[in-house]
């Protein structure tokens, strides 16, 4: 999340305070993407999936997509803001978060199995 919101400031243009408040933009994008990552440590495990991949889509799309778009639907009825923006964070966060999840996956795949304490390696 961190890196792709980033992207989407930089390079897509994607509206925020980054201009304004680089200080603030950079914590709030911060603990954003902590409390994702928490999310997903704690849930992917309990998402019924047939592999890590659709485990990682399936969190990416259908538990963080959903959610990170009822949120910002529901910003228009607070601030003044194009609803085609909306729809293409929400994206941009999605895909990031994707790529996120995936590569969290891919990385637990190679990691060593742990041995239980005791056992002789």
């Amino acid at each position: 999340m961190l890196c792709g919101r980033y992207v989407a400031y930089l390079v897509l243009r994607i509206d925020s305070g980054l201009a304004v408040d680089p200080t603030g933009t950079f914590l709030w994008t911060l603990a954003i993407a902590l409390w994702i990552g928490f999310m997903y440590w704690r849930l992917a495990p309990a998402i019924p999936a047939s592999g890590a991949t659709s485990r990682a889509l399936g969190f990416s799309l259908v538990v963080f997509g959903s959610d990170w778009l009822l949120y910002h639907l529901y910003v228009p009825l607070v601030v003044a803001v194009d609803l085609a923006d909306i729809v293409f964070r929400v994206t941009a966060d999605v895909v990031a978060i994707s790529i996120g999840a995936l590569v969290a996956e891919w990385l637990i795949s190679r990691a060593p199995s742990p041995t239980p304490s005791g056992a002789q390696g």
